[in-house]
């Protein structure tokens, strides 16, 4: 071949600067227009993605009420222990309060023992506790606010047991009402209120009022959106033996 002759540009095909990787070498598609082929991909987008909606939606569906009855069943337990804190909204995993060996009672742990330390037994706390955290006249207004009633099971039918023998404090665990936990819960902060006050009853409080996971329990009652009836009798209170902590110490 001379190397001065020109090449024959008829020898070489020119590309259509329109086609792509894909279109030249998917079989599929050869001689298909251009435009025709983006047609049938963006409705095969779109029925893809309808498709992928409609099966979220339907999941959404289907699952609603499930997870509507596990919300319900944790923000509305049937049934509180006044001394049992929980971690969750939820009426499960409960923590014990703990009161722990370092913080062992002078009260004891039974009705003789404390009154042999010259313990109170206080109506408020359901508990035995010194004299020095005794606010006898914030109880007072506290056993006033009504005719509270007691009862041996959680059920409003079951026998209820006479004041005066709940004041003997010696049961080792009873059931109120839900109003009767809801006042405990304001009238215990009342109690730490009182004790903050420079010319105040006192300057002392038990260790449950002073308690943050105490004090984080009764707020998250008292911001239910759902709570039950007042006179609902729902709640377990458990004889208990505190001790005093001295505010600022």
């Amino acid at each position: 071949m001379d190397p001065k002759a020109k090449p024959n540009r008829s020898l070489y095909a020119p590309i259509d600067a329109s086609d792509d990787d894909e279109r030249l070498n998917d079989p599929l598609i050869v001689g298909v227009p251009r435009t025709k082929n983006k047609t049938v991909r963006s409705w095969m987008i779109v029925a893809l993605t309808a498709a992928i909606l409609s099966t979220l939606f339907v999941t959404l569906l289907v699952l609603k009420p499930s997870l509507a009855t596990t919300d319900s069943n944790q923000q509305c337990p049937d049934h509180y222990d006044l001394d049992q804190i929980s971690t969750t909204d939820a009426d499960a995993d409960h923590q014990r309060l703990s009161l722990g060996s370092d913080d062992a009672s002078p009260c004891g742990h039974s009705r003789a023992e404390a009154l042999a330390a010259g313990c109170v037994f206080d109506m408020l706390s359901y508990a035995w506790i010194p004299p020095d955290c005794y606010d006898a006249a914030l109880t007072a207004e506290f056993e006033g606010l009504s005719d509270w009633r007691y009862f041996s099971q959680k059920d409003s039918a079951s026998p209820q047991i006479p004041h005066a023998v709940v004041a003997l404090g010696e049961h080792h665990h009873l059931f109120v009402t839900w109003e009767w936990h809801l006042r405990h819960c304001t009238y215990i902060w009342k109690r730490y209120m009182r004790a903050t006050l420079p010319d105040g009853p006192m300057h002392s409080v038990d260790n449950v009022t002073v308690s943050d996971a105490h004090t984080l329990h009764c707020e998250r009652l008292i911001l239910r959106k759902d709570p039950p009836d007042l006179q609902k009798v729902n709640t377990r209170v458990r004889l208990k033996y505190l001790k005093c902590t001295r505010l600022g110490q």
